[in-house]
């Protein structure tokens, strides 16, 4: 049998005595242990705190800056589908307006590649949509493929260096085509570096100076019938 380690009263008068001697010590350790756990965990809680406020501060800036990205975001989207409205309206009121025109209407940019043209200068040259943004060189020689000028026939190719001069200097040249009319094709060069074609049907121009000239023709043919005439019965 264990036998306990204190066995008379005299040893537990000893050891209360003892435990009463340091008993101030043990009170003011509790109490410095407890005033330490305060510190700390009152230490901690102002560290969640500030943690806490931070993220939050954090949070509503992010949130903030991400509002004002979204707004400045839908801003430029409304002005850019404003402004492809107003360009798309812009686009078909020219478009109308050259359509109403009589003569052929092409513009080309600085690189010569057909951006817009009406009707009667894609019927002209019987062009497709599929012409757009193609070199007016290009255009050209599909012109003389389907031998639709008959100023180019036989000499294809010494008629387009030409023609691409005489445009390029912005001058102008007549055209006939197969189909019997004349075209006065005029270019003029943009500020920009584009150039503006217009077409213009002279047949009936044309045809009035060939009756002009053969009228003249043979009234020169009469009059020298007329002078042989009156030397000879002079």
């Amino acid at each position: 049998v264990t036998q306990p380690y204190i066995t008379h009263n005299d040893d537990w008068d000893t050891v209360y005595s003892q435990l009463k001697e340091i008993e101030p010590a043990l009170h003011l350790l509790t109490l410095d242990a407890l005033r330490f756990d305060i510190e700390v965990i009152r230490s901690m809680r102002d560290e969640v705190e500030d943690a806490f406020w931070q993220l939050l501060v954090s949070v509503l800036t992010i949130t903030a800056v991400t509002v004002v990205l979204v707004l400045l975001l839908l801003r430029q989207v409304n002005r850019a589908a404003v402004a492809q409205r107003e360009a798309a309206s812009v686009r078909e009121t020219l478009s109308k307006a050259i359509d109403s025109i009589n003569d052929g209407f092409a513009f080309y940019d600085t690189e010569d590649r057909l951006i817009l043209c009406n009707d009667v200068y894609m019927n002209m040259y019987r062009l497709g949509d599929e012409f757009l943004g193609q070199s007016y060189e290009d255009i050209t020689r599909h012109a003389l493929r389907q031998r639709l000028l008959v100023s180019a026939q036989g000499q294809e190719e010494s008629w387009l260096r030409e023609r691409l001069t005489t445009r390029r200097k912005g001058g102008t040249s007549e055209i006939k085509l197969t189909d019997g009319r004349w075209v006065l094709a005029s270019d003029h060069p943009t500020a920009d570096g584009g150039t503006v074609g217009v077409r213009s049907d002279i047949t009936e121009r044309k045809s009035t100076e060939q009756e002009l000239h053969q009228a003249l023709v043979a009234a020169k043919t009469a009059a020298k019938a007329k002078s042989e005439f009156l030397a000879i019965m002079s």
